[in-house]
C-alpha cells in the first residue's frame, strides 16, 4: 500500500467517525438550548400575582347546656301557684309571664296548652311572655313551659261564665 492510498483510506474514515459523532453533538445542543429557551420563555410569561392566603375556618367548641334551676310563672303581678288557675271563656286575655333561673339572653323558651282548640296561646317576641286566652270550656287542661330541658306544668281551669 502506498501512501496515496493510505491517505484516501484515512480520508474515508474521517466521515465515517467524525459525521455520526457531529450529529449526536448536534442534538444534544439543541435538547439543551430547548430547555433553556422554555424554562426562560416560561418564567417571562408568568406574571406576578396577589398571593392567596388559605385560612382555616374555626370549629366551634363544644357548646355546654345551660342547667335551668327553676322556671317560675307569673300573672297580673304575682306568682301562680301549683295550683294553676282558673279562666272564664269571654274574659279578656291573660298575660303571663315566665321568669328563667339564671336569666339567660334570648333563651329557647316554649309554651304549649295540652288542648289547643280549647285556649289560644300567643307568645311576646322574647318568647319570656305569652298572652293566653280562653276559647271554649274544657274543665281541667295543662300549661307546660320548657327551656333547656327544664319544664313546669300547672293545671288550668276553663270555664263558662
Amino acid at each position: 500500500m502506498d501512501v496515496k492510498e493510505r491517505h484516501n483510506r484515512r480520508l474515508r474514515i474521517i466521515p465515517a467517525v467524525f459525521g455520526p459523532l457531529l450529529i449526536v453533538l448536534a442534538l444534544a445542543g439543541g435538547v439543551l438550548l430547548s430547555r433553556y429557551t422554555d424554562r426562560h420563555a416560561a418564567a417571562a410569561e408568568v406574571e406576578p400575582t396577589s398571593k392567596v392566603i388559605v385560612v382555616p375556618a374555626r370549629t366551634p367548641g363544644p357548646t355546654i347546656t345551660p342547667q335551668i334551676t327553676s322556671i317560675r310563672l307569673y300573672t297580673l303581678g304575682t306568682e301562680i301557684s301549683a295550683d294553676g288557675f282558673t279562666a272564664y271563656v269571654g274574659d279578656r286575655a291573660l298575660t303571663i309571664t315566665a321568669e328563667i333561673e339564671p336569666k339567660l339572653v334570648n333563651s329557647p323558651v316554649y309554651w304549649s296548652f295540652s288542648d289547643p282548640a280549647s285556649a289560644s296561646l300567643n307568645m311576646g317576641d322574647d318568647r319570656l311572655t305569652c298572652t293566653f286566652t280562653a276559647l271554649k270550656p274544657s274543665g281541667k287542661n295543662e300549661l307546660s313551659v320548657k327551656c333547656y330541658g327544664a319544664e313546669v306544668t300547672i293545671p288550668v281551669y276553663l270555664w263558662e261564665k
